[in-house]
């Protein structure tokens, strides 16, 4: 009967060995970049310039943020390995569109600056139609509350305690009032997606 020499089983367990260090390479994968947060960002920004498919693929990757309308000057971000499959394209639409509804906007100016316009009533309408169907006083249990879906946090920080506990507890003009001051505060992005539906950013 024939016998393998020790040298050839030497052989066969460095095989063996190579072989299973290259498939825990594979499944290991990559691993995250990382962000640091800048004046004016937006979870939606930071996604955009990194060719991240959403700005919940962000949020989902980085735990530590409680508030997705809430990110802070010097906080860094986890980056995934998002599919910016279509961004490019996404991005091209977003600017058309937002060329194209430029003269029913009531000012210019990017999404994150500070600078941000006054909207008009019936632009908070629209919008809160888009998060909300339009009803005000919403409070469906998903963390988000009130005809704009205000997180606690973002209510709070925004003076929205001076009008009632939670922004499903607030009158449409209370609410209206604080998305103002968001809005100054962190442009049309702290809505990404249903600003971006309706053309604002």
């Amino acid at each position: 009967m024939f016998r393998s020499s020790p040298k050839a089983a030497g052989r066969r367990r460095v095989a063996t060995i190579l072989t299973a260090t290259a498939a825990f390479a594979l499944v290991a994968g990559p691993a995250f970049a990382s962000y640091e947060v800048e004046s004016g960002d937006t979870l939606s920004s930071v996604a955009d310039e990194h060719g991240l498919s959403s700005w919940r693929v962000l949020y989902e990757a980085n735990p530590q943020i409680d508030d997705p309308n809430l990110i802070h000057v010097g906080e860094t971000l986890e980056l995934p390995d998002g599919s910016g499959g279509g961004t490019n394209e996404q991005s091209t639409e977003q600017s058309t569109e937002q060329e194209s509804n430029q003269e029913q906007s009531t000012g210019g100016g990017d999404s994150g600056s500070a600078s941000a316009p006054s909207a008009s009533t019936g632009v908070w309408d629209r919008l809160a139609e888009c998060e909300s169907n339009g009803n005000w006083s919403i409070n469906t249990g998903n963390g988000f509350y009130g005809g704009l879906q205000f997180h606690p946090q973002t209510w709070a920080a925004y003076g929205g305690h001076e009008f009632a506990p939670n922004a499903h507890q607030a009158t449409r003009e209370q609410e209206i009032a604080i998305a103002e001051r968001v809005l100054e505060g962190q442009g049309w992005g702290a809505w990404p997606a249903c600003s971006s539906q309706l053309g604002l950013r």
